[in-house]
């Protein structure tokens, strides 16, 4: 994500928007290379190093007055985190939470980074740089309709398609 970063700053003086939406669903435990949940790196820790990596030209490009936006692709599946989720460690990161535990506790992480991008930035000297966490809702994809290991099927239409909002 470094390198990423890196390129956009190469590539341009100013960013007005980023859009941290890349993500993995429901699946069962799996570590990174790294000994990582693989939930919590690709749906969390990839969105703070890309940002952290971005924060000086969100800067540059709101020093004029112009408003910058990190949207946070979070999820109300947040909910389904663990409630003694703390993330004091690694070992409770990589903890099995099954799968929706696990996909919900990296969803608190995104709403819990955007809580702090809040207080940490916005707050504290750039009132231009804005962060949201937002619940896409549910829309058919082909992780949705054919990848998912959830104990429970997504609502229907009645033509018996996936429903989307």
């Amino acid at each position: 994500m470094k390198e990423v970063a890196d390129e956009i700053k190469h590539d341009t003086d100013r960013l007005d928007m980023l859009v941290n939406n890349s993500g993995i669903g429901i699946l069962t435990p799996q570590k990174t290379d790294y000994g990582v949940d693989r939930h919590m790196a690709v749906n969390h820790v990839g969105h703070v190093v890309l940002t952290t990596h971005l924060l000086p030209l969100l800067f540059e490009t709101a020093r004029d007055g112009t408003t910058v936006r990190i949207s946070q692709q979070a999820s109300n599946a947040h909910q389904g985190a663990p409630k003694d989720t703390q993330f004091a460690s690694l070992d409770e990161i990589n903890s099995d939470a099954g799968p929706n535990g696990q996909y919900g506790r990296s969803k608190l992480a995104n709403i819990l980074f955007a809580r702090y991008i809040d207080r940490t930035v916005t707050k504290n000297g750039h009132p231009n740089v804005l962060m949201n966490a937002t619940h896409p809702g549910v829309v058919s994809t082909k992780q949705s309709v054919a990848d998912i290991h959830e104990p429970y099927v997504l609502p229907t239409r009645g033509d018996n398609l996936p429903f989307a909002c």
